[in-house]
């Protein structure tokens, strides 16, 4: 990320940011085949947080509602590789820097941490749209590997 990047805005104008800025619950996970069925990627009643953070940091967990829990509780010492393998399929966390683009309602998010370590290192755009009191970011070629889809992640502002 070049700070002497014309189409770059670290501080974007009011719009954008302040709708942005702040703590997010998903509503849905979505991809659309190219028939344009609509499938549910982590099930219909997937759950999620994303936050970001006014000084540009963008966090985001998601995971499947009826993950499974393991006979021992949480101890991931006591995990075998196939449940360890389950939890890893039904959850996605990653964190970083984020960019906005006001003029493109876009934001890019950079993957410093990601439970995918071939994430680690990539930079990830996110088309930008508001519906009432929901945002949704969409994209519409997720750069993920094995996924084809343009994914759709509606979010609802989250009250303390």
């Amino acid at each position: 990320m070049a700070d002497n990047d014309p189409a770059r805005t670290v501080t974007a104008p009011r719009g954008l940011r302040e709708r942005l800025v702040g703590a997010w619950r998903l509503v849905t996970f979505t991809g659309r085949t190219r028939s344009g069925r609509t499938i549910h990627l982590m099930g219909e009643h997937a759950t999620g947080h994303l936050l970001y953070s006014a000084d540009g940091f963008v966090s985001v967990n998601l995971m499947r509602a009826d993950r499974p829990r393991g006979e021992h509780g949480t101890r991931l010492d006591e995990l075998d590789d196939a449940f360890a393998g389950v939890l890893a399929r039904t959850y996605l966390a990653y964190s970083g820097p984020y960019e906005l683009y006001e003029e493109r309602a876009l934001v890019r998010h950079h993957f410093e941490l990601c439970l995918d370590p071939d994430l680690i290192g990539t930079l990830q755009e996110r088309r930008v749209e508001f519906f009432g009191d929901e945002l949704e970011l969409s994209v519409p070629t997720p750069q993920i590997p094995g996924t084809q889809l343009p994914l759709f992640l509606r979010w609802r502002r989250a009250a303390g």
